[in-house]
């Protein structure tokens, strides 16, 4: 009303009117912002995210992102996605809650994390700017949407994330990125962590991904790594025959094949009656029952070494053929008591 009586044009100047696409409030969103919309700022050099901030609108920012006028801005992990600190206004005080709330604004999981990551990459790879901030939205129906890009973004996004930018910038500076997704790896590689190191702090358990590199020793002492997946579903940890028999476990293996032991024929047996009818198969440590998708198996097991992000494992393998498959071995979860697992971890 306001616009269309004039209060804008007061020489009475006529002005060219443009329309704007409606965002739609993501639910995440709604009980930590005042009418409007959320967005995402990072920060972009060289092809690298190097710092990240959530900004919220407030009552006192009169419904805009804007710290400036009042908003709040969020660190937010590069590695996770995950916010951490808070601050609000232009003079960047600390806090723990949105204002008038007990709500926090720490451990909040922002959607979509690497592909807003991606998208500001992309921002400058295009733009051809040195150095900028992209400011990202979420949107209900549509996920990620490109608002607009900063040469000068502003200061708060270092204090909201308890780090200065020229130290990081100096990290990535010289860095040959030739791609998007590599630029997205480097930052959150290199700037990334803070939660996963307070989460270790708290549990006293290391965070690994679902794939991780892992130091084989089997029984003749030679190292071996691999890569590894982690699979919370599956009880025992499995190695492939081929990974088996570079352990050492070739005669192992040979015995247990001649005897063509089939799950059907022993089902029925006591466990000393199983143990006997393997007790002459060298370097078997013991035997195992294993459902799977693929049915009921029984399987040779055997001791091996596994260290796994520092930490050392002595387990029990079961040893079946996964030549068909992508990784050698799978971590079960009778080896992972000491980890927890982050899924979105790379």
């Amino acid at each position: 009303r306001n616009i269309l009586e004039g209060s804008f044009s007061l020489s009475g100047v006529p002005d060219t009117a443009f329309f704007e696409e409606r965002l739609r409030l993501l639910k995440l969103f709604k009980p930590y912002a005042f009418k409007g919309i959320p967005d995402i700022r990072v920060i972009v050099y060289n092809k690298v995210p190097v710092m990240a901030m959530l900004r919220l609108p407030t009552r006192e920012s009169g419904g805009k992102a804007n710290l400036q006028q009042g908003a709040v801005g969020v660190g937010i992990d590069l590695a996770s996605g995950v916010t951490t600190t808070a601050v609000q206004g232009k003079k960047s005080k600390i806090i723990d809650t949105i204002p008038n709330s007990r709500l926090s604004v720490s451990g909040l999981k922002i959607p979509y994390w690497k592909e807003i990551l991606e998208l500001a990459v992309k921002t400058q790879e295009i733009s051809g700017l040195g150095f900028l901030g992209a400011d990202v939205a979420i949107d209900k129906e549509r996920g990620p949407v490109f608002l607009e890009v900063n040469a000068r973004a502003g200061l708060s996004i270092q204090v909201a994330n308890q780090a200065g930018l020229q130290e990081r910038m100096e990290r990535v500076s010289g860095l040959k990125i030739k791609t998007i997704k590599r630029g997205v790896n480097v930052g959150r590689d290199l700037f990334g962590g803070e939660i996963e190191e307070e989460v270790e702090d708290i549990s006293g358990r290391r965070v690994i991904g679902i794939i991780e590199k892992v130091e084989l020793t089997g029984r003749t002492g030679g190292e071996i790594e691999v890569e590894a997946k982690i699979d919370t579903g599956a009880g025992f940890t499995s190695i492939d025959l081929e990974l088996a028999k570079n352990l050492g476990f070739e005669k192992t293996i040979e015995a247990y094949e001649k005897l063509n032991v089939k799950y059907e024929d022993i089902k029925d047996l006591t466990v000393k009656e199983r143990e006997a009818i393997f007790k002459n198969i060298p370097y078997l440590e013991t035997t195992a029952i294993v459902h799977s998708s693929h049915g009921t198996t029984y399987r040779p097991m055997v001791k091996i070494k596994i260290e796994m992000d520092k930490r050392v494992i002595y387990s029990k393998a079961t040893i079946i053929d996964r030549a068909h498959l992508k990784y050698p071995i799978i971590i079960g979860n009778k080896d992972l008591g000491r980890f927890l697992i982050d899924v979105n971890k790379i």
